[in-house]
Formats: C-alpha cells, sequence, structure tokens
C-alpha cells in the first residue's frame, strides 16, 4: 500500500547519514533492485493481468500458497497484452479462440482449446441433420490453453441422462457454435464449426483425442465441470 512507503524514511536518513561508502552502494543497490521488482509487478498487472484466468486454477486458498505457479508467474508464463475495455467496445472483437478440440473422454465430453485472455463462452451442439435436442453448455475459459472434461453433476439432476444423450449426438454428424463474450464487457463473437463424429477415447488416451472439424470462422491443465 502506498502508505508502507513511509517505511523508506528510516532507510533514507541512514544512507543520507552513513559515512561508510560500501553501505550507502549496498543500501542504494537494494532500493534500486526493490524499485525494479515493483515496477515489474506493475507491468504484469497492467499488460497481461485479465481479471480472472488465474482464479480458475483451483480454490484461493490452495493457490495463495503455490509459489511455483503463484498469480504473478502464471501471468509471465502469459505475457500476451489484454485489450483495453474501450477498444474491445469498438473493434467489437471478443477475447480470441483458437485451436478447439472436441472430444469423448471415457463417455464424457471433452474440450480443448486456447484463448488469448479470460472469458465466458457457451457451447451450442445441434444436430445437422434434425431430430436431436440442442445442448447449450456455458463455462469459463483462462487464458492460454484450456482442457475440459463435462462430469455428470454439470447437468443437474438429470446428469447420466443428459450426458449419455450429449455424448451420443456427438458421434453423429453436429454443427457447433461457441459464443465467446468478453466478461466486462459483454462484446460477444461466435464461431462455428461441424463435425462428422467424434469417436470415443479412453482415459489413456485423453491427449490424443482426434479432432473432426474444420472451422467456418477463425476460430494447460484439465478442469473438470
Amino acid at each position: 500500500m502506498p502508505f508502507l512507503a513511509f517505511l523508506i524514511m528510516p532507510v533514507m536518513e541512514y544512507i543520507g547519514n552513513s559515512t561508510q561508502r560500501a553501505a550507502r552502494r549496498l543500501a542504494w543497490s537494494s532500493l534500486t533492485l526493490l524499485f525494479a521488482v515493483s515496477l515489474a509487478l506493475q507491468l504484469v498487472g497492467i499488460i497481461p493481468y485479465d481479471r480472472g484466468s488465474w482464479d480458475l486454477k483451483g480454490p484461493l486458498e490452495e493457490l495463495a500458497w503455490n509459489w511455483t505457479d503463484s498469480q504473478t508467474v502464471f501471468y509471465l508464463k502469459h505475457p500476451e497484452p489484454v485489450v483495453p475495455p474501450l477498444i474491445r467496445e469498438i473493434t467489437g472483437r471478443a477475447p480470441r479462440l483458437e485451436g478447439v478440440e472436441i472430444g469423448l473422454l471415457d463417455g464424457r465430453p471433452h474440450l480443448r482449446f486456447s484463448m488469448s485472455e479470460f472469458a465466458r463462452l457457451v457451447w451450442k451442439v445441434t444436430p445437422r441433420q434434425g431430430g436431436g435436442a440442442e445442448f447449450s453448455l456455458p463455462f469459463l475459459a483462462s487464458k492460454g490453453e484450456n482442457e475440459l472434461v463435462f462430469e455428470e453433476d454439470y447437468f443437474g439432476e438429470n446428469g447420466p441422462e443428459a450426458m449419455e444423450r450429449l455424448a451420443l449426438q456427438l458421434a453423429e454428424p453436429c454443427r457447433h457454435e461457441f459464443v465467446v463474450i468478453d466478461t466486462l464487457t459483454g462484446v460477444e463473437e461466435r464461431h462455428v464449426i461441424e463435425t462428422s463424429g467424434v469417436p470415443s477415447q479412453g482415459s489413456g488416451q485423453g491427449l490424443e483425442i482426434p479432432f473432426f472439424a474444420e472451422p467456418v470462422s477463425p476460430a494447460a491443465s484439465r478442469r473438470r465441470l
């Protein structure tokens, strides 16, 4: 906090009164280093920070003590600048969605994709030949690589039945619409993908799920929903 800067006054007084050249040099070097670290942290908060990606990695009480993958480390690993809200509203472009892969992992819907920054997504699945129900699956996505597995609990009281129907539908030709929504401005973009059928894979093949889809528009750690 800014008022803590007052704590530097005794140090500055010490530097000014010190007659030892080595001590003065060490003190100034330490202050310069601390200033550089502080400036770097501020730049991380200004440039890549996107208001939510790191929070999706797990419970906050656990994340707060994970020094090897702290909030600062996460955004240093994903340094791509976020788009200012005003620019996003002017351009009408939502966060960028890329590399979508659709599959079934032990009968459970499975997605892999990457995002340019934190966003809300809605995955809509519709049969290309008609006769089936439309599924609409909302979720939050983080900056960088995302791998999601949809569990029965995600679908509510009729979880097992709904997941089975969706799995059967994914095995048939489908139209997939991904609605990407910026959580701050509400700007959204839609991406349409058509698949000819997604085969089921066992848990041992979770990272090798084939992608039978061609994006019609431009289009990590595993998270369970």
